[in-house]
Formats: structure tokens, sequence, C-alpha cells
């Protein structure tokens, strides 16, 4: 048996399109009502989430289309904007809990935090510098 790899799927009706992206309101599933992050996509009763997604296929504005994204992009995009933040702020507050004898609470949240901005601040100059990278954008896959 061969083993298709995750991919999370969403149904939508294109918005606006340019420069090989298409914003995509995405139509709301029954499962949106009982998932967790509901209110971070922006589902609530009177907006429709919306996404941009690279468009290989010429939409137009009014298609309704099927978005996909990988599972194994969504996992690490989510270890770059959590993951890696996580172990450098607490990286930096036990190496001032070991150096700093007095304050190293405040000295390793001050450290921690800085860690955490510098790391964000690299991403920001980097995808500045190399152009908005589409390897973890959601793909329109097929026109319904």
């Amino acid at each position: 048996m061969i083993s298709m790899p995750e991919e999370i799927l969403e149904q939508g009706v294109v918005i606006e399109t340019g420069d090989g992206t298409a914003t995509v309101a995405v139509i709301r599933s029954g499962s949106c009502d009982e998932c967790a992050a509901r209110s971070l996509c922006g589902n609530s009763k009177s907006d429709a989430p919306q996404v941009t997604a690279v468009d290989l296929l010429g939409v137009k504005p009014g298609d309704r289309v099927r978005v996909s994204a990988p599972g194994k992009n969504v996992l690490l995009a989510a270890v770059y904007l959590y993951g890696i933040p996580l172990v450098l702020l607490l990286a930096g507050i036990a190496l001032c809990a070991a150096v700093f004898a007095t304050n190293a609470e405040l000295w390793g949240s001050i450290a921690g935090v800085s860690l955490c901005a510098l790391y964000y601040l690299v991403i920001r100059i980097s995808s500045r510098a190399y152009g908005q990278s589409r390897r973890f954008m959601p793909h329109i896959d097929r026109i319904l």
C-alpha cells in the first residue's frame, strides 16, 4: 500500500489575483466550529478566513478553487516560528542562571527575550533580502 503525504485541503472562492498568487476566501467546513484555533484564522460569524496561495493555474476572481498545504510545511513553519524561539528563550534563561549569582532571573529574561527578538529580526531581514519565499505558502491545486 502506498502512503500519501498528509495535506491540509480547503475550498474557497478567489477574491483577487496578482503576481502568481491569489487571495482566497476559505469556505468554512463543519469542523471549523469545533477547532480550537478558530479565533486565530478569523473564523467569526461575519468574516471568512482569507489565505494567499500560489496560483499556477491562472485562476480569476470568482473562481471556486481547492487550496492545499502539505502537512510537512505547516509543521516546519511552526517549528521555525515557535519552536526555535522557545529554545532560544530557554537557553538565554538557563545560561544567565548559570553565569549570574544575583538577579539571574532578570538577566535571563532579558537575554532570552533578546535572543528571540534577534532571531525574528534575522528572519525578517533574510525574507526581504531573498524575496518572499513561497515554500510555506499553500497552493491552488484545482479549479472546482
